[in-house]
């Protein structure tokens, strides 16, 4: 069990590794993401900006071309200033150039008759009373010669399709029809579609006034406007700059951060969006700083678990050295005393009979004198190694000082009689080597107090101390009692 400064230490310790741990992690999670977040914005953004907008031109640049010849065609303004009496003719144009191309429709509406042709026939006569018309009186008011418009288209059962028209002109510059060519909104949302399965995006075309005309997921046509919705309305107005170079903004929404990027496509008139999900690209950092911080903890536990049995293994040691004595490995005084304490209270609680040994080795002085103080070691040591094989596991054994010995029994009178004799007989029979004069012969005084209840620490030291001098003065080598 850990005591209360070491378990301080502890603390203070894994405190200034956990802390480390969540600082450098933190500090690396910090460091990556602004790096991730600066590639998306100055590298990443503006080519993916670049190579999805030369997809789009692509794709548009040479339709407008085919539809300004379409608008220059001297057999399409002689055929109309001729006063449309060949029908078949036009449509055959129109079919001509439908096939060649692979367009979605052709066609050409006549600012005279109203009548509007296209690939396969005559499709109606246009009014300013039907809304599905409204487009060609706005194109006409607004006096340009081309445009590009996303409309429903009737000569295909309604379905959404990308115009290119172009004004017709006679040679005064006066207005005598409308032509273009009409694209599938289909294949421009699949190129869409597959740059955002590519590159991980959402992409859209929208208006001037934020209507995403073009998903790549689906075909929104006017269904969400970036002015309206969340997050992005924030920084809409800007991201309606007319710069054929990425205008790239942040925002966020919940707990998402976003990258935006737009760029105005001239020929077409909308706008290139891509929104991109920076916290999605970030998780790998997020990950990262989530397995340093659970192999952290885990470093933390195993380093408590080291630390706690270090600091008890070394706290025991200590202990040891306090209470233990080096030289013969019995408690020293200080360990005596304590057990001795403990063994009073348990006395007085309990009906627990004790007795207490002194042993002293007789003629101590005259062997270190003779021999040295080296071979007087190895006497203890002998003799300790004695005591300890005849003591059992519940007694204990103390080197009081010097060459004296203190044997705490707990068993009664009689049987401490019958151990110390033993132990006196065992001391009797031991002869230590020499190099000098032979072996030296060792014997032991003892004296025994048996403890009653109003002994105390003092009484019990003193009683049997004066039982071990009544068997020197007794002729030692002999065992008497208080």
């Amino acid at each position: 069990m850990l005591k209360k400064n070491n378990i301080r230490v502890v603390f203070i310790v894994c405190s200034i590794v956990g802390l480390s741990f969540i600082t450098l992690g933190a500090y690396n999670y910090t460091v990556i993401s602004k790096s991730i977040i600066e590639r998306i914005e100055t590298s990443s953004i503006p080519l993916l900006s670049k190579n999805i907008y030369s997809t789009i031109k692509d794709l548009f640049v040479p339709a407008l071309r085919v539809g300004s010849v379409m608008s220059n065609d001297s057999f399409l303004k002689n055929w109309v200033i001729n006063s449309e009496h060949t029908p078949y003719e036009i449509v055959e144009y129109l079919e001509t150039i439908k096939n060649e191309y692979g367009y979605a429709v052709t066609f050409f509406i006549s600012s005279k008759t109203k009548n509007y042709y296209y690939n396969d026939g005559k499709l109606k006569v246009i009014s300013k009373t039907e809304e599905a018309d409204r487009w060609y009186y706005d194109f006409i008011e607004s006096g340009k010669k081309s445009e590009v418009n996303i409309d429903f288209d009737a000569s295909r059962e309604n379905m959404l399709t990308f115009f290119l028209n172009f004004r017709v002109e006679d040679s005064n510059n006066n207005l005598i029809g409308i032509t273009g060519i009409g694209m599938d909104v289909l294949d421009v949302s699949e190129i869409l579609s597959n740059k955002e399965g590519e590159l991980n995006r959402k992409i859209y075309l929208m208006d001037r006034d934020g209507n995403i005309k073009i998903s790549s997921s689906d075909l929104q046509y006017n269904k969400q406007n970036i002015l309206k919705t969340d997050g992005i309305k924030n920084i809409a107005k800007e991201l309606l700059t007319l710069s054929n170079t990425p205008t790239i903004l942040k925002y966020r929404v919940k707990s998402n951060d976003y990258i935006a990027s737009s760029v105005y496509i001239k020929d077409i008139d909308l706008f290139l969006v891509l929104e991109h999900n920076a916290t999605l690209e970030m998780k790998p950092a997020l990950y990262n700083l989530i397995r340093t911080l659970v192999f952290g903890f885990l470093f933390l536990v195993i380093l408590l678990v080291l630390l706690a049995n270090i600091i008890n293994f070394f706290n025991n040691k200590l202990e040891n050295l306090a209470i233990i004595d080096p030289l013969t490995k019995c408690y020293n005084r200080r360990g005596f005393n304590k057990l001795l304490n403990i063994a009073l209270s348990k006395g007085k609680r309990g009906s627990l009979q004790f007795v207490i040994i002194m042993i002293d080795v007789d003629d101590f002085k005259n062997i270190n004198d003779q021999y040295g103080h080296q071979l007087g070691d190895k006497v203890l040591e002998l003799i300790s190694k004695v005591f300890l094989k005849r003591v059992r596991p519940y007694d204990t054994l103390g080197r009081f000082g010097g060459d004296e010995f203190i044997i705490l029994l707990e068993s009664n009178l009689d049987d401490a009689k019958i151990i110390a004799a033993r132990i006196k007989q065992d001391i009797f029979k031991l002869n230590v080597e020499t190099i000098y004069q032979g072996n030296v012969h060792v014997t032991i005084s003892m004296g025994l107090h048996k403890i009653i209840n109003d002994d105390t620490f003092d009484s019990i030291i003193e009683s049997a101390d004066r039982a071990l001098y009544m068997a020197k003065d007794a002729g030692k080598n002999c065992i008497k009692i208080t």
